[in-house]
């Protein structure tokens, strides 16, 4: 049987407790793409990326005024607060583009910033 000391149990518990660093925000212009349904929606978007070594989190602010929130987490991604899974660009959208489909109202989001693949 293996002992631990107290000590070292607090020690370890202290660095899976820290918050991973943040990484500043990063403002981008680019695309974003939403298909819900049979509509395709595509305008030129600002896209706010925050990022730390568990998670990110992409504010898409639409030239239409509209704003879509996209977590990422090693526990699973939300797309304004609903459960989406990540999935490939489909064909109406731009090649290498970032898609996220809600799980719940089968929405798909992506974006896609020039030059960053």
């Amino acid at each position: 049987m293996r002992s631990f000391s107290m000590f070292g149990v607090f020690a370890v518990l202290a660095i899976v407790n820290e918050p991973a660093p943040v990484a500043g925000a990063e403002t981008h212009e680019g695309t974003c793409s939403l298909i819900s349904g049979n509509t395709l929606v595509v305008e030129p978007c600002s896209i706010r990326v925050s990022a730390n070594a568990f998670s990110a989190t992409y504010v898409l602010e639409w030239k239409s005024g509209h704003k879509t929130i996209m977590k990422l987490h090693s526990d699973g991604n939300t797309v304004n607060g609903e459960p989406a899974l990540q999935v490939r660009a489909p064909a109406d959208v731009m090649a290498k583009s970032e898609c996220f489909e809600q799980t719940t109202y089968r929405d798909i989001y992506c974006s896609f910033i020039p030059g960053i693949q």
